[in-house]
């Protein structure tokens, strides 16, 4: 060994100056604030009931994505027409992932974009017109993937959970 090397064992490098100096990058933030809000949110226990109301809401909106991916083969404005019918999805989601909080409001949140949801979709079904091109089972599918949430967001052990801060 010279007398110019080292050993280093424990060595922290921020991702800025693993980078050579550039900053992190945006989808890296999100990826850090999203495993921020998880790991924050697992010290809190929760029940199990909340957590399978939590995943289920998290499906209805993986569902809400896969359908505005199917409506992209129907052109931009079948595309457009998915996103606004499914939005109610995309934002309860949001909610499912600050589930960890327990404030009446997030809860009161999801259940209100659910009831949203649901009635968009029944509407949907009794209407002539279809938002996009994928047939009216999609639609159905999408109907009782939000009744499914609005049952689990009902239950007694669920919204009980939810006290008011």
């Amino acid at each position: 060994m010279s007398t110019h090397s080292a050993v280093v064992d424990e060595v922290e490098i921020s991702p800025a100056d693993a980078g050579n100096g550039v900053p992190t990058g945006f989808f890296e933030r999100i990826a850090a604030g999203v495993a921020a809000i998880r790991r924050n949110g697992s010290e809190i226990t929760l029940p199990a009931k909340v957590r399978e109301t939590q995943y289920a809401v998290l499906a209805t909106t993986g569902f809400a994505f896969v359908h505005c991916l199917l409506a992209l083969a129907g052109g931009l404005d079948a595309a457009f027409g998915s996103i606004a019918h499914f939005f109610a999805a995309w934002v309860s989601g949001a909610a499912a992932l600050v589930f960890g909080m327990r404030s009446r409001w997030v809860w009161l949140a999801a259940l209100g974009l659910a009831s949203v949801q649901t009635f968009l979709g029944i509407l949907t079904l009794v209407s002539a017109e279809m938002p996009t091109g994928v047939g009216p089972f999609t639609v159905l599918f999408g109907v009782m993937a939000s009744g499914i949430v609005l049952a689990l967001l009902l239950r007694r052990d669920c919204y009980s959970w939810f006290a008011p801060a």
